[in-house]
């Protein structure tokens, strides 16, 4: 592309833009997409990882997804665009390069004699400004030297530039048509168009805001070309330049400008106009580079490295410099003259300034906060609202509208506000709202609906009331939460979704237990009866005598093993559950509990007359039991009380003993005690459980209301 055999070279602009940075190939640029929807999409990059590892792919995914907005942006600025040779300049320079260099150590330029703070020629023929802190970095670094022609006026000056009468312009606006007719560098500096307005007026958050306000603008300026074509509906008071309309926005005869905010601060600074204030930054954006003529671009290259070398870190400060310097102009005595009757008139008015300048600091501090204020809420997606007395939206602020996508030409009623709300949510809302009239504190969550979009939204409120109770004044806060909401429903539906797949475990479970339970009960206990028969049938044969004690201890043990495998099938599933209810079920697990753990529990009930489903009865009898494991296990407790009683339509469980104890909160997030079971089998059955446990020992309840 270099050489001009290719017109375009296809590839992802992170990597080419880079390239194109790291090789100072300013005359080539990304120019736009092919259209085509497969290579539109953005493209990923991803860790590889070896597909045996999947805890790494995880512990990676944590990582980046720890990786903050912000340091995202620092990453990208870091390694995209921004690499270059810390070399000197001279030793960066290829062969070609330095013999074209010194072929043209001598180089001409000119600039517009005003142009503050980037460029300017002061009353003693002085050059100053941006532009001249450039060319000495530029003479310095490459060892040449750079001479000044003076132009009448910036249309001889650019057609200069463009005729090759001199070589470049050190700062000049970017604009299409300069790009077709000269070379331009990489931008020295961008900023926005920005508003100003006097500190005693109102301030504006946009250009919008100002219409029905006087907006001043210098004649045949590119500022005022721009605002006309935009914005033609504003009423426009044209000026002789742009001194001249900075002091009538002193001067209070206009309410507003738009500026460069370089050239503002520098003119505010240089004519003491101290009254004049940011509103804000408009749409409108600019970009200041260097003009090279169209034959020289090997001196464009020249000029990136050192804008590149400098960095916009350096050029901020010759900035900040410049827009702070005083211009000093040469007075004749007729200015003096003028000045001391000034001073005298100064001296008259003293005590009249005295007492307004306070009044004049407290407006501006309290305008500044309250953009402080619209920022902040701006950032936060919060909006505020003011009621009075009568229930009417006295003040509203703007990130209310920017949340309903308002502008700020509509007004907005509390009855307009309710119609955005979601109509599943105006009675959570008027419940809220008369509780708050009792209490004096409002707030609810709920939805709104604005355009095709759903919103959540968290709205607190502070109410005040006369002294017979009536509303008084309501201030209060609507925050946007849709992100949280939603962040929410999903942890609450995968919860939900956890929960249902755990009924099922459970429900599984329990067939299957129910189902081996029946094959130990019906198959092999059958089998080992008819085995111990037998045994006894040879027990009684004659020729077998001398064996009869074996084959009793045999059939013992055969007993023995029928027995256990009885308990092994009660506890599995015990049959005596299904025919004979709950208590009954209960008495006879305990009975085996204290015969098989030697541990004394005592069992009370005033519920035998309870009728319950075979869901929750199975569920409280599996509480019970996991609760008797549970402290034969851990607690080394010598008694145990279970009581099943009825108080007032509630069915109440408890199983105490007095053992060692345990933490609470640990050994619910422990696997080993069983407790994530008794948990869940009580959310099953809807009944509410409760553990309380010290070195004293330890209680579980179950509370389970029987009037559903």
């Amino acid at each position: 592309m270099l050489k001009g055999e290719a017109d375009y070279f296809l590839c992802y602009p992170s990597i080419c833009d880079t390239y194109i940075a790291q090789k100072f190939l300013t005359n080539l640029e990304s120019r736009g997409h092919l259209g085509i929807e497969e290579l539109e999409k953005p493209k990923k990059a991803h860790f590889a990882v070896r597909n045996d590892w999947p805890e790494l792919v995880s512990i990676l995914n944590k990582a980046i997804l720890a990786v903050t907005t912000e340091e995202k942006k620092q990453l990208r600025e870091k390694w995209f665009n921004r690499s270059y040779s810390q070399k000197s300049l001279i030793e960066s320079l290829t062969d070609a390069e330095k013999l074209w260099l010194d072929s043209n150590r001598r180089l001409v330029f000119s600039q517009p004699k005003k142009y503050s703070p980037y460029s300017y020629v002061d009353s003693d023929g002085v050059f100053g400004g941006l532009a001249s802190d450039l060319i000495k970095e530029f003479n310095s670094q490459y060892k040449v030297d750079s001479y000044y022609v003076d132009y009448p006026n910036w249309s001889e000056t650019y057609q200069a530039l463009l005729d090759g009468k001199i070589d470049y312009i050190p700062t000049i606006n970017i604009n299409e048509k300069r790009k077709q007719e000269v070379l331009l560098t990489t931008p020295i500096l961008t900023y926005n168009l920005t508003i100003f307005s006097h500190d005693d007026g109102p301030y504006f958050n946009n250009l919008d805001e100002l219409a029905g306000y006087r907006v001043g603008i210098s004649k045949n300026s590119s500022v005022a070309n721009l605002l006309r074509a935009n914005y033609p509906n504003l009423n426009f008071v044209t000026y002789k330049n742009g001194v001249d309309v900075y002091r009538a926005l002193s001067d209070g005869k206009i309410d507003a400008a738009a500026a460069s905010p370089h050239v503002m601060y520098h003119t505010i600074n240089e004519y003491n106009l101290e009254n004049i204030v940011a509103s804000a930054e408009t749409e409108f954006r600019f970009e200041l580079a260097i003009a090279v003529n169209k034959s020289k671009p090997e001196l464009l290259t020249l000029f990136n490295r050192m804008i590149t070398n400098l960095g916009p870190d350096e050029i901020d400060k010759l900035m900040d410099k410049w827009t702070t310097v005083k211009i000093v102009h040469r007075i004749d005595w007729q200015s003096i003259i003028f000045w001391v009757l000034g001073v005298t008139l100064l001296l008259i008015t003293l005590s009249t300034i005295l007492i307004t300048l306070n009044k004049a600091k407290t407006i501006k501090i309290l305008a500044e906060n309250d953009k402080r204020l619209t920022n902040a809420q701006r950032v936060a997606k919060i909006g505020s609202w003011e009621l009075n007395d009568r229930r009417e939206l006295v003040q509203i602020s703007p990130q209310i509208r920017t949340l309903l996508g308002l502008g700020s030409e509509f007004s907005l009623t509390q009855e307009d506000y309710r119609s955005f709300v979601h109509p599943d949510d105006l009675e959570g809302i008027k419940q809220s709202w008369k509780r708050a009239l009792k209490t004096g504190l409002y707030q609810h969550e709920y939805r709104i609906s604005v355009g095709n979009e759903e919103k959540w939204v968290r709205e607190v409120a502070e109410l005040t009331f006369e002294s017979n109770g009536k509303l008084n004044h309501a201030s209060g806060i609507v925050q946007d939460i849709t992100e949280r909401k939603i962040a929410e429903l999903k942890v609450i539906q995968n919860e939900n979704e956890l929960r249902s797949l755990t009924s099922k475990l459970l429900n599984v479970q329990e067939e299957e237990r129910r189902r081996v339970a029946r094959e130990l009960h019906d198959d092999l206990s059958q089998r080992l009866a008819v085995l111990s028969l037998s045994i006894g049938t040879l027990e009684q044969d004659k020729d077998l005598l001398p064996a009869k004690d074996k084959l009793n201890a045999v059939k013992q043990n055969i007993i023995t093993v029928a027995k256990d495998i009885h308990g092994i099938s009660r506890r599995l599933h015990p049959s005596i559950l299904d025919d004979l209810g709950l208590i009954d079920a209960l008495k006879s697990e305990i009975k085996n509990y204290v015969d098989r753990e030697m541990i004394a529990v005592d069992f009370e009930t005033t519920a035998n007359k309870v009728e319950l489903g075979k869901e929750a009865e199975l569920g409280l009898f599996r509480i019970t039991q996991e609760s008797l494991r549970n402290i034969a296990k851990y607690s080394e407790a010598s008694k145990v009380q279970v009581t099943l009683s009825i108080i007032n339509q509630h069915l109440i469980l408890k199983v105490m003993d007095d053992g060692i104890g345990f933490d609470v909160q640990e050994a619910m997030l422990s696997p080993g005690l069983g407790l994530q079971s008794i948990t869940e089998r009580a959310r099953l059955i809807k009944a509410k459980l409760d553990i309380q446990s010290s070195d004293q020992g330890t209680i579980i309840t179950v509370d389970l209301p029987l009037d559903r």
